[in-house]
C-alpha cells in the first residue's frame, strides 16, 4: 500500500539520519571537539564532552520515542480488529433476534431491539473515528466508512418494513460478512500481521485500477445489495439523456433477478471505451450469479 510504504521510508530516513549523527560523532569526535573549541574559545574539553553527551541523550530519547510511538500505533491497530469482530457479531445477532421477534409478532422485543440498534450505531461511528485516527490509508478509510454506512442502511430497513425481514437477514449477513472479510485483510496488513499462508508480499501500487477497485474506493454505498442498480462508466463522454436510456433499458432486463444462494440483486457497471464496445461488470456475491446477469443483459 502506498501510505504504508511512505511511512516506512520516513521511518528509515529518521533512523538512518540518527545513526549517521552517532557514527560521525564517534569517528570524528576529536575533529569536532577542535572545531567547537575554535568556534567558541571559552569552551573547555569538559564542556565539549558534556555537549556530546547531551546530543547522545537527545538522539537516544528521539529514537526511543519514535520506537514507542510505532509500537503504540501497532497495538491500537490490532485492538481495532478485535473491536470490529465483536461489533459485527453483535450486529448480526441483533438482526437475528429482530427476525425472530417479527415472526412471533413480539412488538416489545422489536421495540427493545430498535433501542439496542441506537447503541450499536454509536459504537459503529466511534469505531469509524478510531480507524481514521490510526490509519491514513485510503483503502482502509473507504472500507470502514462503507461498512459504517452499510450498518445504517440495514438498521433503517430493518425497523421500517418487516415484510422484507426474512430476505433482509440473509442478504445483510452475506453483505456484512463480505465487507468484514475484505476490511480484515486491510487492517491486518496495516497492523503488520501477515495473514497469508505461504507466498510473499506483492507490490501492486502501479497496477491498473479495475471496476471492483473503484467500488471499494467509494466512501459511500451506491445501493444496498437488495436493490438492483445499473451504472455507466464509459471513457467516452455521454450526455445525460443517453446515460439514462442505457440505464433504464438494461435495468429492466435484470431488476427481477436475485441470487438464489445469497439473495443479492444485480449491481451492474457498464463501461469500456464507448458504446461500440461495452464491458459488463457484475459486482456482488458470486460468479454464478454474475454469469446469469450477463447472459440476461446480452439478450436483445
Amino acid at each position: 500500500m502506498i501510505d504504508s510504504k511512505k511511512r516506512y521510508i520516513l521511518r528509515f530516513f529518521v533512523y538512518g539520519l540518527s545513526i549517521e549523527v552517532i557514527v560521525i560523532t564517534i569517528l570524528y569526535h576529536e575533529e569536532l571537539r577542535k572545531v567547537l573549541i575554535k568556534m567558541v574559545p571559552a569552551l573547555t574539553p569538559e564542556y565539549v564532552a558534556a555537549i556530546f553527551g547531551v546530543v547522545g541523550v537527545l538522539i537516544g530519547a528521539l529514537l526511543t520515542e519514535l520506537y514507542n510511538r510505532i509500537n503504540q500505533r501497532k497495538k491500537r491497530r490490532r485492538e481495532l480488529i478485535s473491536e470490529y469482530s465483536e461489533l459485527t457479531n453483535d450486529f448480526l445477532s441483533l438482526i437475528k433476534k429482530t427476525e425472530r421477534a417479527y415472526k412471533s409478532n413480539d412488538k416489545k422485543e422489536v421495540e427493545a431491539n430498535e433501542y439496542e440498534s441506537y447503541n450499536l450505531l454509536s459504537r459503529v461511528n466511534n469505531l469509524n473515528t478510531k480507524t481514521f485516527d490510526v490509519y491514513s490509508n485510503i483503502w482502509i478509510r473507504t472500507a470502514t466508512n462503507r461498512l459504517t454506512e452499510s450498518f445504517k442502511l440495514i438498521i433503517d430497513e430493518l425497523f421500517k418494513d418487516n415484510s422484507k425481514i426474512q430476505k433482509l437477514h440473509s442478504v445483510s449477513e452475506n453483505w456484512i460478512k463480505g465487507q468484514i472479510e475484505y476490511l480484515y485483510g486491510l487492517l491486518m496488513k496495516g497492523a503488520g500481521i501477515d495473514g497469508s499462508v505461504g507466498g510473499h508480499p506483492v507490490w501492486v501500487g502501479f497496477r491498473k485500477v479495475n471496476v471492483q477497485d473503484k467500488e471499494n474506493l467509494k466512501f459511500n454505498i451506491t445501493a444496498p445489495p437488495w436493490e438492483p442498480i445499473v451504472e455507466v462508466d464509459f471513457q467516452e463522454k455521454l450526455d445525460e439523456e443517453t446515460k439514462n436510456e442505457i440505464i433504464k433499458r438494461n435495468l429492466s432486463k435484470v431488476e427481477d433477478l436475485r441470487c438464489q444462494e445469497h439473495g443479492y440483486a444485480p449491481h451492474v457497471v457498464l463501461g469500456g471505451k464507448g458504446l461500440n464496445k461495452v464491458d459488463i461488470t457484475v459486482l456482488g456475491c458470486c460468479k454464478e450469479f454474475a454469469k446469469a446477469v450477463e447472459m440476461k443483459l446480452m439478450k436483445k
